[in-house]
């Protein structure tokens, strides 16, 4: 069964095996979730489960989270949460960081921020440190919702956790929502650069007597305050030295001398707060 090199082949083995008469073990039945999750057979997966579950037979953490996984994948999200449930009442398994992470990701792929939000507590409440799957799914969550603050929070808790953002997370930073286009995209971007400038400082670096940001577009461009618009009020939040270039839109610029006195006082206030 496990050595089908497609999933029909899978089904059909298996619907010989039971013409034949043979009972179905329970390797069996997990060789076929497992098949059908990796070609993202859903509903096949999803009658294998409940076959066992009618036969009493008891499933492990790796094939709730195969189950789970597949839910993601084909936007399984009532099923997903029936599994979940069933997974916590078990007695015999309990949720893993996986477990969390494949209902984060299927509650962000359909805009559910508040289960998603209530997941994390739960799985933090577990004792599981979200990695940058789970982080990666609550920014493509909250970029969905346009929630700016939010993404640039999640963002900013990965640096906490030591977490470098890699392909993964910049992948979600691509999307766009009507109404909200990449202005939550461009700030995590500014982020991303504060802290490298700030890591440059503290290595020594010499930097250019003129920095300079550009978010790409000007403030006629996108909803009702434009890209260029959300910027600049989130740098004068910041209370960032940046201004916009007169004749270049998009463009933010300030001088050396002004950004590493900035960076500084970030950096003092930050251990004073520590």
């Amino acid at each position: 069964m496990g050595r089908a090199k497609r999933p029909w082949q899978a089904k059909n083995i298996y619907r010989e095996m039971v013409n034949s008469g043979i009972e179905p073990t329970w390797g069996t039945y997990a060789a076929l979730i497992r098949a059908y999750g990796r070609a993202r057979y859903g509903e096949d997966a999803l009658a294998v489960y409940r076959e066992m579950k009618e036969k009493g037979l008891e499933v492990s953490v790796v094939l709730y989270n195969t189950l789970l996984s597949t839910c993601a994948d084909v936007g399984f999200t009532d099923e997903a949460l029936e599994i979940f449930q069933d997974m916590k009442s078990s007695g015999t398994c309990s949720p893993d960081s996986w477990t969390f992470a494949s209902l984060i990701t299927i509650y962000s792929c359909s805009g559910k921020v508040e289960e998603a939000e209530a997941t994390l507590a739960e799985m933090l409440e577990a004792g599981f440190e979200p990695n940058i799957f789970v982080l990666t799914s609550l920014v493509q969550c909250y970029g969905k919702a346009g929630r700016t603050d939010d993404v640039v929070r999640t963002f900013d808790r990965l640096l906490e956790l030591g977490i470098t953002p890699d392909d993964r997370f910049f992948k979600h930073q691509d999307i766009e929502t009507e109404g909200q286009p990449k202005a939550w995209s461009s700030l995590t971007a500014l982020h991303i650069w504060m802290n490298d400038l700030t890591k440059a400082l503290e290595n020594g670096e010499e930097l250019p007597s003129l920095l300079g940001i550009n978010t790409g577009h000007g403030k006629h461009k996108f909803s009702e305050k434009g890209l260029a618009g959300v910027f600049e009020s989130h740098l004068k939040e910041l209370n960032a030295p940046f201004h916009e270039a007169p004749d270049k839109a998009g463009w933010f610029l300030t001088t050396k001398v002004a950004a590493t006195s900035w960076l500084e006082s970030r950096r003092s206030n930050d251990v004073a707060a520590a």
